[in-house]
């Protein structure tokens, strides 16, 4: 019965470290992904998570974010962020923060615009 739980337990640590991120843009400095999977939607109210992969490393070279996104008013923000000593989430968790940023608008053209589009569209009634 114990050899089943610890069987149990590591199948589902090890499916949360492989989640599957999908690209939704990339610029001189960062890429951008999202799980689909994480999204999850409440009336107007969008959360997923995010991944930042950054090209030139600081004391971290990859973040992921909770992001919340208003479908109704076309606004955005962050509501925790951890930040990773490698690529794609991975290596040494190095800080984590949890607050909820400011709703800000999103930007035309933007990385927040990609990521509110894929959590709004996709969660459309």
């Amino acid at each position: 019965m114990r050899k089943a739980i610890w069987i149990l337990l590591l199948a589902g640590v090890n499916s949360s470290a492989t989640a599957a991120w999908v690209k939704v843009g990339q610029d001189e400095n960062v890429t951008t992904y999202v799980d689909p999977a994480t999204i999850r939607k409440t009336d107007n109210m969008v959360k997923m998570l995010a991944l930042f992969n950054y090209t030139s490393k600081r004391f971290y070279a990859s973040m992921k974010v909770q992001t919340e996104h208003n479908c109704k008013k076309y606004e955005s923000r962050g509501l925790s962020l951890s930040y990773y000593s490698e690529k794609m989430g991975e290596g040494q968790m190095v800080n984590n923060e949890s607050t909820h940023l400011e709703w800000a608008p999103v930007s035309p053209g933007s990385v927040d615009e990609a990521l509110w589009e894929i959590a709004c569209k996709k969660n459309k009634n």
